[in-house]
């Protein structure tokens, strides 16, 4: 089974609201790279509270393929049956809302002038969110992220500064979506050796 790690820049934090500026996807099969998919869309409602945060201006964003070009080329290039792996807090004002996966859902079904995902044309079958595995390792001791506040923060920029010490271009898709995917094969790691207390001898 494909599957796709993704990560989306958007015009608002509601994802039944918001569209899509830019995104980046790439798929893999049994841990190795296939392919990638960088979608950059024109809106039809800019924010400029969001372009604080991505950093994407209403200018550059003008630039990129109209909005029903974009779609269709994203479409296209989905595989018809995939899972998706993410990295969000599931716990909004909305209630529990994987936000990307949501979003993406939504705009194609916008696109598509359809009325619900069983009749978009890709099936995703699973979606996993690293958000979970982050929470999973950290009650277990196996690693802590950096704190905001004095409490610890769980944010996909705090869980890599504290797997790796480091700080990486947050807010960037195609640099969340790497820091995603080091993230994922590291809590593997660090998860499969807490369940295997001799790998860690």
């Amino acid at each position: 089974m494909i599957n796709i790690f993704l990560d989306a820049e958007t015009t608002g934090i509601n994802p039944y609201c918001s569209e899509v500026i830019e995104a980046c996807f790439k798929s893999y099969e049994n841990g190795v790279f296939v392919d990638e998919h960088y979608f950059k869309s024109q809106v039809n409602n800019w924010s400029y509270e969001a372009e604080l945060i991505h950093k994407i201006n209403y200018h550059k964003m003008l630039t990129y393929q109209p909005k029903k070009k974009a779609w269709n080329s994203l479409i296209n290039w989905l595989p018809s049956e995939f899972d998706i792996t993410i990295y969000v807090n599931p716990n909004t004002q909305l209630g529990n809302v994987l936000f990307d996966k949501a979003l993406i859902e939504n705009e194609i079904m916008l696109h598509l002038d359809e009325y619900h995902t069983a009749n978009i044309p890709f099936k995703p079958k699973n979606t996993f969110n690293v958000y979970d595995k982050a929470k999973k390792a950290f009650k277990l001791g196996l690693f802590t992220p950096n704190k905001k506040e004095n409490r610890f923060s769980f944010t996909q920029e705090n869980v890599y500064y504290g797997l790796f010490d480091k700080k990486y271009n947050a807010h960037n898709c195609v640099d969340d979506v790497d820091a995603l995917i080091r993230i994922n094969d590291e809590l593997d790691k660090l998860l499969n050796q807490g369940s295997n207390p001799n790998l860690l001898i």
